[in-house]
């Protein structure tokens, strides 16, 4: 495995510094103020109409070929940031590192606010079924809960049904 210390600035050819944030981790130059992120990153935090069209350029080779990469060294390839754009970024396509000059970041579009994970709404939507059955138990009219009769159905039918 690579150390971080390794991770070497593209333009200035120093060592870069390590960034936490809550979506993961990043790479920045103090001297050229420029980014190393990995596709996935950018993936969680910016919008697919914001990574797709580089990456594709990328996984194409609609590029020229550009600095080293910050982690393996390899060559790698400078594409458009989107159609049409006049912003271009490099990219390794050997471990998925995109380098951003200064500011280029900025032209991404943020995922809102309201965008939740796939498990946040997988574990929304079973607090919101629960209640659910919750209410339907409470407003039987025999002493039968409904999962109960439910689960009599799906036994008659021959259907494997999970209750919470």
């Amino acid at each position: 495995m690579i150390s971080t210390e390794q991770y070497i600035c593209p333009r200035c050819l120093i060592p870069l510094k390590e960034n936490k944030m809550a979506q993961g981790i990043f790479w920045s130059c103090g001297n050229c103020g420029g980014r190393a992120v990995t596709v996935e990153l950018l993936r969680r935090t910016f919008t697919p109409e914001s990574i797709n069209p580089l990456w594709l350029h990328a996984i194409r080779g609609e590029g020229l070929s550009s600095v080293g990469c910050p982690l393996c060294r390899r060559q790698m390839l400078q594409v458009a940031l989107a159609d049409g754009a006049n912003v271009n970024v490099d990219v390794c396509r050997s471990c998925h590192f995109v380098w951003f000059d200064a500011h280029e970041v900025e032209s991404l579009a943020p995922k809102s606010a309201t965008e939740i994970s796939r498990d946040e709404r997988e574990r929304l939507a079973a607090e919101k079924m629960k209640r659910f059955h919750e209410q339907i138990d409470r407003y039987q009219i025999n002493d039968t809960p409904a999962a109960a009769v439910w689960s009599t159905i799906a036994d008659i039918l021959r259907l494997h049904v999970w209750w919470w």
